[in-house]
């Protein structure tokens, strides 16, 4: 494969810099998910205290994003066009 072909990008788009991006969804999208339930679960017997971590593990991403200054300024973006 030439230097040309190399510097040239996918068809999809897609860069290799996108590969922590999908880490990080994985892990938060399917790690966290089995994890920490089980955890509770054994540490508390009762799967109420499960539901709750994982309720305030969702929450707590959601505030995050919107709270986020950079998303702000981007949204203010998008509707001051």
């Amino acid at each position: 494969m030439s230097a040309s072909e190399m510097d040239k990008k996918s068809d999809w788009g897609l860069e290799w810099w996108y590969n922590a991006h999908f880490t990080f969804g994985a892990v938060q999208n399917v790690f966290i998910p089995i994890l920490v339930p089980t955890f509770v679960l054994e540490t508390t017997g009762s799967v109420g205290p499960a539901g709750i971590m994982l309720a305030i593990i969702g929450l707590g991403g959601l505030i995050v994003s919107i709270s986020d200054a950079s998303f702000i300024k981007q949204l203010n973006g998008l509707l001051n066009k």
